[in-house]
């Protein structure tokens, strides 16, 4: 299965922002229309397509913590796969090449992603990456953390 993580751009914009989750999964994240438009006006924020053989299956974004004093560091805000893309293992593969690509062009020395904690299928993929508790945020989601 060939993925790569795009940026959005005008000529693929349209085909992100229509993916869907499942209606169990509707309250976890933002839709995608309004991630990609919030990725516009933070300018620490990375937004790109996840795409499978040349098909959008999902989305991710992440930021730099520089505007937080914290340059070593990244949080993912937005991570999702479509829901006919689901419980094939991709969800898996793009997670570990997202972080690869920070890794590579960001060097941070932490990551951070947060997520509400019904989403159990999210708190099984993050801790196989080998993230910890990073305790709850002020939203009273839970953190955790990557030390990289």
């Amino acid at each position: 299965m060939d993925i790569e993580l795009r940026p959005i751009t005008k000529e693929n914009w349209k085909e992100v922002a229509a993916l869907k989750l499942s209606q169990s999964q509707k309250g976890f994240v933002f839709d995608n229309s309004y991630s990609i438009a919030e990725s516009f006006f933070c300018e620490n924020s990375i937004a790109k397509g996840v795409f499978s053989n040349g098909k959008a299956v999902g989305f991710i974004m992440y930021e730099s913590l520089d505007d937080e004093d914290k340059p070593d560091e990244v949080e993912f805000l937005r991570f999702m796969i479509d829901e006919k893309h689901q419980g094939k293992g991709l969800g898996k593969s793009v997670f570990r090449l997202a972080l690869e690509e920070i890794r590579q062009t960001k060097g941070p020395k932490k990551v951070h992603i947060c997520f509400m904690k019904e989403n159990t299928v999210a708190s099984s993929l993050y801790s196989s990456f080998g993230f910890e508790s990073g305790g709850i945020d002020e939203h009273g989601q839970i953190n955790l953390v990557l030390q990289t």
